[in-house]
């Protein structure tokens, strides 16, 4: 049997003002570690969330010009790789109905193969909305602790996942609170939350993303965690491999170890794990076993 190439569906462009690349640059590279596809992913503009954010993503003028960058990539390397086009659409309960309004009229025309829904803010009552992946975090995190600040963001996906299982594809990097490594969420109340997203996210037929830029960040591991992955592979749920890159050299990086941790656990639960492409926002779930 013909294995499959691998694919990485989690990428970001100099267009999300904290990357380096363009998107040919990351298609050549993909081409030459022998990638089958690549799905761009960058920041859908975050003009709805709070002003901090807006430094982090393209301006709302720009994303008709980033879907021109990634049809013209598309189109220029067909006969080499496929190129997926995609984006990271933040959430937040305040803003959710407005993204939707926005992004919809590009779900309308099929521009985009797929939705990665992420949080990087949250709010809890006694502070202002902070980014849970920003230096601010570690001071949150002492302030309110860890339970309070996990809880939070795990409340916050769960009412993603209800709100948006129509509109997102992908669930990301979730359990991106653990970047700086000095707190992993690992308290029962807070393993109480994630059963519960992941009893929704097994309801609403959602795929996860493992997310690798951890492996690049304080906490040097993959997001989400390996308990979590284990239950991802319990229930059969979908999975997704995303570098999460904002510079080329980290494209499908340390694909091999989770490739290899999801052989392992699949040959010990006895379930076969499937791992899973979009076209056109419709799934197809591909066997690991038929993968390279």
């Amino acid at each position: 049997m013909n294995k499959l190439k691998l694919w990485d569906y989690h990428i970001h462009t100099k267009l999300c003002n904290h990357a380096r690349g363009n998107v040919e640059d990351y298609v050549k590279q993909a081409i030459k570690i022998n990638l089958g596809e690549i799905g761009i992913s960058d920041h859908f503009p975050m003009n709805l969330l709070p002003e901090e954010s807006h430094d982090f993503a393209m301006k709302k003028n720009e994303f008709p010009e980033y879907l021109v960058e990634c049809k013209r990539a598309k189109n220029r390397y067909k006969n080499e790789i496929t190129v997926k086009i995609a984006s990271e659409v933040d959430y937040t309960p305040s803003s959710f109905q407005g993204y939707k309004k926005i992004v919809s009229p590009y779900l309308e025309t099929m521009d985009l193969d797929y939705i990665i829904g992420s949080i990087h803010v949250i709010k809890i009552p006694e502070t202002k909305t902070f980014a849970i992946d920003g230096p601010i975090a570690n001071e949150k995190f002492k302030l309110f602790g860890e339970d309070r600040i996990f809880i939070a963001y795990y409340n916050t996906l769960i009412q993603m996942v209800k709100d948006g299982s129509d509109f997102y594809n992908i669930v990301g990097h979730m359990d991106l609170p653990k970047k700086y490594g000095h707190f992993l969420g690992k308290s029962e109340k807070i393993w109480e939350k994630i059963e519960i997203l992941l009893d929704l996210i097994e309801e609403k037929e959602m795929v996860v993303e493992i997310n690798h830029s951890g492996y690049y960040r304080p906490v040097g591991i993959q997001y989400p965690d390996d308990k979590i992955i284990r239950e991802l592979v319990k229930r059969e749920i979908p999975i997704v491999l995303g570098s999460d890159s904002h510079y080329i050299k980290y494209l499908a990086y340390n694909f091999d170890k989770t490739l290899a941790k999801l052989k392992r656990m699949q040959f010990e639960e006895k379930i076969p794990v499937n791992l899973c492409k979009f076209s056109k926002r419709e799934k197809t779930l591909i066997k690991l076993d038929s993968v390279i």
